[in-house]
């Protein structure tokens, strides 16, 4: 079933089975062990859930599109008493008479929101803890941004929504993770407040058991403006021994000798590799006891499968083990369970 086929009535019925899990071979008798014990025994609870949401939907678009039609048909038949009669003039009456069916709109996609919602809050967490019993998530919540703020590479904003957050240890690295969107505001020509997207994207934090010694920050290759003037106060930037890392990244530190022992020829062929894998305009920090990284993403993760398909779960425990697999590659790749740090 599709949105159009829904639409046009067709029947709604439980869908079983699925497609089965995804994952590399290695992986997936693991993956599915964990699936038949934990996650499948509820999924006839939630496929009911489903097929309910879904019926309720379909009857509050029925009662929609009587009201549009009502509304419509009233708004063309009265156009004339309400232009003459009404003091607001035409685009605000037209407005203020489909603000009734604006409501319905929202009120149509409720069930499934509340579905989403529900699958979102109770089941997500068990997936999550597949990952490990310290694995937790909570879709309402955030990453902290004061960490980034201080490491200086968080993006000014003047709005921050910041939610689906993942904590728990891989290798003894504490992992902090969340999807994050900053805006910011501005006056356009006639002077009405508009807003602007900064970022979407990924917040990482990854703490490891020493202090780093070393406050440094890789940013994307500024040309030559970036070059003379650094924002980063107390940071002076590095001159790297490798060509094509410094082609790619402007370093800067506050403790230069630190600083080269981190951006040892291995870790900037792994860092390369890794901009690569997850994107060329990240930028990262080390911090204290912390790595930072935010990476740009268009891409909605960790949320539910499309309402039309069957409540399994599947495809939402393939998806999300294969995405914290990419995450996990970072500690792997830049070998961060091996980094016992400096004091400083």
């Amino acid at each position: 079933m599709n949105i159009i086929t829904f639409l046009m009535g067709a029947k709604i019925s439980p869908v079983r089975p699925g497609k089965g899990l995804q994952a590399p071979s290695e992986d997936l008798p693991k993956l599915q062990q964990y699936y038949r014990q934990h996650i499948q025994p509820k999924a006839s609870q939630y496929e009911r859930l489903r097929i309910k949401s879904l019926k309720q939907c379909r009857t509050r678009v029925a009662l929609f599109v009587l009201t549009l039609v009502v509304t419509l048909l009233l708004v063309w038949h009265y156009w004339y008493d309400l232009m003459y009669y009404s003091s607001l003039g035409p685009e605000a009456s037209f407005a203020l008479a489909l603000t009734p069916v604006l409501l319905m709109f929202f009120w149509c996609q409720k069930p499934i929101k509340a579905f989403q919602k529900q699958v979102k809050k109770n089941l997500f967490p068990l997936i999550f803890r597949y990952f490990g019993d310290d694995f937790t998530f909570s879709p309402n919540d955030g990453l902290p941004l004061r960490p980034f703020r201080d490491a200086g590479i968080l993006p000014k904003h003047d709005i921050a929504h910041s939610s689906d957050f993942i904590t728990g240890s891989y290798k003894q690295v504490e992992l902090g993770i969340s999807e994050l969107v900053l805006k910011s505001e501005y006056r356009d020509s006639k002077n009405k407040k508009r807003t602007s997207e900064v970022f979407k994207g990924l917040a990482m934090t990854f703490t490891v058991p020493q202090n780093f010694g070393c406050h440094a920050v890789l940013i994307r290759d500024r040309g030559l403006l970036g070059k003379l003037s650094s924002s980063y106060s107390g940071l002076k930037q590095m001159k790297l021994e490798d060509p094509v890392f410094e082609k790619e990244f402007d370093v800067f530190a506050d403790n230069q000798i630190n600083g080269r022992v981190l951006m040892n020829p291995l870790f900037m062929e792994r860092l390369l590799d890794l901009s690569k894998k997850f994107g060329r305009d990240l930028r990262c920090a080390f911090h204290g006891r912390q790595l930072l990284i935010l990476f740009p993403s268009n891409k909605d993760r960790f949320e539910t499968a499309s309402i039309f398909e069957g409540a399994t779960f599947e495809k939402e425990f393939s998806q999300i083990h294969s995405e914290m697999q990419q995450l996990f590659a970072i500690i792997d790749i830049l070998k961060l369970e091996t980094r016992t740090g400096y004091q400083a």
